[in-house]
């Protein structure tokens, strides 16, 4: 079952990383680089609630908090996924 799961995982973050560009900070200046050389940061985070845990607290807290807080510093691309 774990295999399983890992497996899952694995491929849903390398179908996130290639959908979701994610810049670092707000602050940091980009070099001079011709568009077609232009690098992007990917970055998946994954959070596992215990078996009875609140999902929808995590939810809310992920939608009405951290995507919020990430706009300020400059993320332009937040998107959450719930396992099926």
């Amino acid at each position: 079952m774990k295999r399983r799961k890992f497996i899952q995982s694995t491929i849903l973050a390398s179908a996130v990383a290639s959908a979701l560009p994610i810049s670092s900070a707000a602050n940091q200046k980009k070099p001079s680089l011709d568009s077609s050389s232009e690098k992007e940061l990917y970055e998946l985070r994954t959070y596992e609630i215990r078996f009875g845990g609140n999902q929808k607290l995590l939810i809310d807290y992920l939608n009405k908090v951290y995507q919020p807080a990430l706009k300020r510093i400059g993320v332009n691309h937040f998107m959450l996924f719930k396992e099926l």
